[in-house]
């Protein structure tokens, strides 16, 4: 009776043992999931950020390239090369 008695609690331990570890590799999973998610959208607003950010340059860059483009057309057609210059 004493061994059944020792065995029961024992099992009602284990059970109660398993319980808790299923709860904390769920909580952890979940967890780690929350965070991978959350570094998921980190990442592509950061990615998403640094294309505006590299499209805004690359715009600049161009409006730049064409404004001194620009320049040097009117200042080459200015002095009469305007059938030389081709860039």
């Amino acid at each position: 009776m004493l061994l059944l008695c020792i065995l029961f609690f024992f099992s009602f331990l284990i059970i109660i043992l398993i319980i808790i570890i299923i709860f904390i590799l769920y909580y952890y999973y979940y967890n780690n999931n929350y965070y991978y998610y959350y570094y998921y959208y980190y990442y592509y607003y950061y990615y998403y950020y640094y294309y505006y950010y590299y499209n805004y340059y690359y715009h600049y860059y161009y409006y730049y390239y064409y404004y001194y483009y620009n320049y040097y057309y009117y200042y080459y057609n200015n002095n009469n090369y305007y059938y030389y210059y081709y860039y």
